[in-house]
């Protein structure tokens, strides 16, 4: 059961338990008397066992929350809670710990679900290297606690104190240790069974890799822990009133023996180190009459390593301190708290740079004055060095998220961006309010001073809801319109009470209107799936193993279709089914890129996790490269059999459009009429320039189909009715109405009743307004109609109760996050969108339309006014970036994938052909992906995983001693262009070895691109270690942000990548590799012990290995042999003088 981690094992739990005394095993519980005593230097050994090397820092999340009943909103009994656990076992393979008869706790794995001693439900994770790994943790606890719950009327409250009832009123659980605590606890403490059984926190374990870096994170951590209580208040009531405090859990652990709490200041002192740390625990009652024999309960017994660790689980200072340091200073809180909390933490101590900042900043605090900050009565409004305690939490936040995205933006690389992933909370810190003074302002306003109307005991509205919201009220593309137009609400309408008019279609419009700070952004994403072995796209059955799969293992919502699945749902969130099999992943309404990039590497984690049992593998292109139509297995859904026969009678290659096209749309809101008239003719115009920048689709049936973007040409072929320009946009007359008008005369496809599709054999929507519908004789539509009726018009943009950006061919994960960026900069930025007004304003008709049409054939290089587009999109991707920077949320990063096409005017699709008569032979099978995917059953050649190099299965280690350092190097001294940027390996004795990946350099010179091993990314504040599956050693892991996609092209079962260079690295929060698109080569560092090649102090190399479909999409190998080795050519030899000048230019 023991982990080799330093982070919190379960055997440790927050009460001094261990895992063993925990879950009464014998371990613990019946430790013999050691074979000799122990001593003090054992006791020091015992911390510096903790010490580990970086690349084995891990995370470690724990959090409690109160459960009640619903209808009484009465604490749950023990029987309840015995119910509740064997439930969740039952159901989720969770294996029961048993006591005596009584089921005191949940494992499985290196998780636990336990009892605290009034029945708090605690989840600990498992140690875990990313904080997209404790996330999914979180959820999928959150998911399965919840489900078993909902059907016994248990709702859970997230607060940091019992806000209702009285400690006797609150059942305790009959665990011997907790009786004896109960006893224990009075004399103290006043407030010490409080404690137990009326508290609930969150913490976070966090590693230290030397006795040097523990003073700096334990002093960091505990100078910044009132900080942290601040942020994270959440416990102002008690018995149903106000109690004083703004963190009322914080308050008690002030009020509790302080031999064994507190703020430790002797941790400060310069003296400070393990030695003193076990002197002061030595001396806290228990171990130090142990230790020499002189314990009454044991006479003449010694301790064992167990005692001492079971003591130190008995220390409740404000960071506990083991083998890891574990954060205890936040209440408990909604969701968000959850991945706030490490968040915060990982952000400030696993990062050097903000760790120093941190250590800097509080060296002249005094011990008075932490003291004074640990009393959690004014929460962020506390008076401190002449300001307030906010001012000092928000320069504190910035570094826990802003730190690693400083490092990334210089190297142009995508950012991981600790804290906006899922906590956005955090920005309302920065005017100082506290989630506890909220509290208390409803509790004094809408509650009127009743705890039972706090939103938090509201089943509907509590921290870990009973019950799914199935309505979004946003105007985000709801997630039952489908791309088609259908509606689970349309398919059962009933006739309309009233007629509608043409007055009730405008007002569906104007109900659109949002104000600008209820502006949120949808994304979708569809990608082609295929069978590893064959490259076949996968059939029916498969897909249904597929979802299923998803739906069990991360607590997805079947959606049914008679017998079959047809998608899945969770919350806000869908995948369904296109036509052909193609896979759509739709998000939830969100406010910021951060949170839909989130999102999207979620879901990607999700779906590749299952797939890769079943050989499965993805392809993200907007028109699939190899199968004909006929190939292509169908989706057994009703609406789909009605539109295979009809679409081919209103446009050539409709089925085309079904079955063999992926795109990538983002949906967006307006806020009045005269804003909607601007983004829709902004968006209509630009929609050619987004069309060349994400051209991704030039093969048909594995050939060049004469198409840069082959899916925007194959609307061109389809239904002029429904599709095109919307010319009348741009008239001066156009508004609400004018699209009215427009979409009643748009023939309809057919309508639902009773869950069946009828036909309406050309028919409009006017018609149906006038009780001409042939098919309904009599009858007048509702507005589920309507709005069906709008989702069957495939414009360029489509117009709803938002606009729907619908011009992107599918590609590799950045461009999932690319397409929302420029959206969302150009449209969401009121400079930005006028700028695009004033420039499309005198663009004509004649125009527009050749864009559209050649756009898709020549990309950038599409001639345009004197000119080429690529012009124009240069100056369009510059105003979008302007827009994001203007939002001030470090957003920018995301149109790293785009700038480069269109500085350069070559576009994806072209360096995919370029590939395919240079590399592949003009044969779209012949890449390094299936070559590697035959020879080692979809292995890449090169896997990094922690810190180590795999060739297949043969591991390799990296050089020991060896610290790699990044500088930016001038032009001059390089003779290329511009600077570029190297990365040097310092080794304690041997040569130096520089590896450039820097990206202005010949390409005949130079690497396009470097991987580098992980102690170089955390240095930088980049998580680029690969997080893959290592079945060597039986790891389940979570991948990191900065891996590759899995729709980067096509993802192999078990594929490993390398660790990405800053270059590719992207943002967070969770995870995705991001390719460059100027650069032509993706390439995979192998690090092998290096020979010795020249007398020169530096040793200048060069490695390359091929390409895959992981990286680059449709797979592109490299013009070297992997196993090539060489000087880089036009490289000056660097002396041992200017190594020294380069080291002090290090980032």
């Amino acid at each position: 059961m023991g982990r080799e981690t330093n982070v919190q094992s379960k055997e440790e739990n927050i009460n001094g338990g261990g895992f063993f005394d925990k879950y009464s095993t014998t371990d613990t519980d019946f430790a013999a008397a050691p074979t000799k005593p122990l001593t003090k230097q054992d006791l020091i050994n015992y911390f510096v066992s903790g010490c580990k090397p970086k690349d084995q820092w891990r995370i470690g999340t724990e959090h409690e929350k109160f459960g009640f009943e619903v209808e009484t909103l009465r604490p749950i009994k023990y029987d309840q809670i015995k119910e509740l656990l064997y439930g969740i076992a039952e159901r989720f393979g969770w294996d029961p710990i048993i006591d005596g008869g009584n089921i005191f706790a949940l494992k499985k794995g290196q998780q636990c679900i336990s009892l605290e001693a009034g029945g708090q439900i605690e989840f600990g994770g498992a140690p875990v290297e990313t904080l997209h790994q404790a996330f999914a943790e979180i959820d999928t606890h959150i998911y399965q606690v919840k489900e078993v719950a909902k059907d016994m009327g248990i709702g859970f409250l997230g607060i940091g104190y019992n806000p209702k009832w009285k400690y006797e009123e609150i059942p305790k659980i009959p665990k011997e240790r907790y009786e004896v605590m109960r006893r224990f606890f009075p004399k103290v403490g006043t407030l010490g069974n409080d404690m137990l059984d009326r508290t609930c926190s969150i913490q976070v374990n966090l590693d230290y890799g030397s006795e040097a870096d523990m003073i700096k994170k334990l002093r960091a951590s505990l100078a910044l822990q009132p900080i942290a209580t601040a942020l994270f208040a959440n416990s102002p009531f008690t018995e149903g009133k106000p109690n004083g405090y703004l963190s009322k859990r914080s308050q008690i652990w002030t009020e509790t023996d302080d031999s064994r709490t507190g703020l430790l200041p002797f941790v400060f002192d310069e003296s400070f180190g393990f030695e003193k740390f076990v002197d002061y625990a030595l001396d806290v009652p228990m171990i130090y009459d142990f230790m020499e024999g002189k314990l009454d309960c044991l006479p003449g017994e010694f301790p064992t390593i167990n005692d001492w660790n079971y003591h130190l689980g008995t220390i409740y200072t404000e960071v506990r301190f083991r083998r890891y340091l574990e954060m205890r200073g936040a209440d408990a809180g909604p969701i968000s708290f959850l991945y706030a909390l490490p968040a915060f933490w990982v952000g400030l101590l696993y990062d050097e740079t903000s760790l120093q900042n941190v250590v800097d900043m509080i060296a002249d605090w005094t011990q008075e004055e932490r003291q004074m900050l640990r009393v959690p009565r004014s929460g962020l409004k506390t008076p401190f060095r002449g300001g307030l305690l906010r001012e000092v939490a928000e320069v504190i936040v910035k570094w826990a998220k802003v730190r690693k995205l400083d490092c990334l933006k210089r190297l142009k690389a995508f950012a991981f961006v600790v804290g906006e992933l899922r906590v956005g909370f955090l920005y309302d810190t920065y005017a100082g309010e506290t989630r506890a003074e909220k509290l208390l302002k409803m509790y004094h306003g809408k509650w009127e001073q009743n705890v039972d109307k706090v939103s938090p005991y509201n089943s509907k509205q509590s921290t870990f809801k009973t019950k799914k919201k199935m309505v979004r009220e946003t105007n985000i593309q709801d997630r039952e319109e489908e791309n088609e137009g259908g509606s689970t609400n349309t398919g059962i309408a009933a006739p309309a009470a009233k007629q509608l008019t043409k007055g009730d279609l405008i007002d569906y419009f104007v109900s659109g209107c949002k104000p600008k700070d209820r502006w949120r952004i949808g994304t979708e994403h569809e990608k082609f799936g295929f069978e590893l072995e064959t490259l076949r796209p996968i059939n029916y059955e498969q897909i249904k193993r597929l979802l299923y799969g998803i739906a069990e293992k991360f607590g997805w919502d079947p959606v049914m279709d008679g017998d079959n699945i047809l998608g899945l749902e969770k919350g806000q969130q869908s995948i369904s089914l296109e036509p052909g099999g193609q896979n759509e992943f739709g998000g939830a309404p969100v406010e910021t890129l951060h949170q839909a990039r989130d999102e999207i590497d979620t879901h990607i984690y999700q779906i590749k996790e299952v797939a890769k049992d079943m050989g499965i593998g993805f392809l993200g292109m907007g028109y699939d490269p190899k199968w004909k139509n006929e190939e292509i297995p169908r989706v057994p859904k009703e609406r789909y059999e009605i539109l295979r026969n009809f679409l081919p009678k209103v446009g050539r290659l409709g089925l085309d459009m079904l079955y063999r096209m992926c795109s990538i749309q983002v949906n967006l809101d307006y806020g009045s009429e005269a804003d909607m008239i601007k983004k829709l003719r902004a968006s209509l115009a630009l929609q050619p320039i987004a069309t060349a920048l994400f051209a991704n689709s030039p093969f048909a049936e594995g050939k060049p189909n004469g198409y840069l973007s082959k899916r925007s040409q194959v609307w061109m072929e389809f239904d002029d009715s429904r599709t095109g320009m919307l010319h009348f946009v741009f008239d001066d007359s156009f508004g609400f109405e004018t699209f009215v008008d427009y979409a009643l005369d748009v023939p309809m496809l057919f309508v639902r009743r009773q869950n069946k599709h009828i036909l309406c054999d050309g028919k409009t929507f006017r018609d149906f307004m006038e009780g001409k519908l042939d098919c309904l004789p009599g009858e007048f539509p509702t507005m589920d109609d309507w709005n069906y009726h709008l989702g069957t018009i495939f414009t360029e943009v489509r117009f709803r109760k938002y606009l729907e950006m619908r011009g992107a061919d599918t590609g590799p994960i950045g461009t999932l996050y690319a397409l929302p960026a420029f959206w969302v900069g150009l449209l969401y930025d009121e400079t930005s969108l006028q700028n695009v007004v004033d420039m499309i304003a005198d663009w004509t008709r004649e125009e527009r339309q050749m864009l559209r049409v050649e756009a898709p054939k020549t990309g950038l290089k599409t001639p345009f006014r004197g000119g080429l587009l690529r012009e124009v999109a240069e100056v369009v991707v510059k105003w979008a970036k302007e827009g994001l920077e203007r939002r001030g949320l470090k957003e920018s990063v995301y149109l790293d994938e785009i700038e480069e096409i269109a500085k350069t005017g070559e576009t994806r699709a072209e360096k995919l052909l370029k590939l395919y008569y240079e590399e592949w032979e003009q044969n779209v099978d012949n890449n390094d992906f299936r070559r590697e995917s035959k020879r080692r059953g979809g292995r890449l050649s090169t896997v990094r995983v922690q810190g180590r190099c795999c060739k297949g299965n043969k591991k390799i280690k990296p050089d020991v001693g060896r610290k790699d350092h990044f500088y930016q190097i001038p032009k001059d001294n390089l003779g290329s262009n511009d600077h570029t940027t190297i990365m040097v390996h310092l080794r304690t004795e041997g040569p130096l070895s520089i590896v450039c990946f820097g990206n202005s350099l010949r390409r005949e010179d130079t690497l396009r691109r470097g991987f580098f091993d992980s102690s170089i990314n955390e240095e930088l504040g980049i998580d680029g270690r690969n997080l893959e599956t290592d079945q060597s050693q039986g790891k389940d892991q979570i991948p990191d942000r900065h891996e590759a996609s899995p729709i980067e092209g096509a993802i192999e079962e078990n594929s490993k990548v390398p660790p990405q260079s800053p270059k590719e690295t992207d943002q967070s929060k969770g995870k995705e590799h991001i390719p460059n698109q100027h650069e032509t080569e993706s390439l995979e560092r192998e690090y092998e012990d290096r020979p010795e090649q020249t007398n020169h102090p530096l040793n200048i190399e060069s490695r390359t290995c091929g390409y895959d479909l992981n990286n680059r999409g449709m797979g592109e190998p490299a013009k070297r042999n992997p196993r090539s080795r060489g000087t880089l050519k036009g490289l000056p030899i660097v002396s041992v003088k200017e190594a020294d000048l380069l080291r002090s230019k290090t980032l």
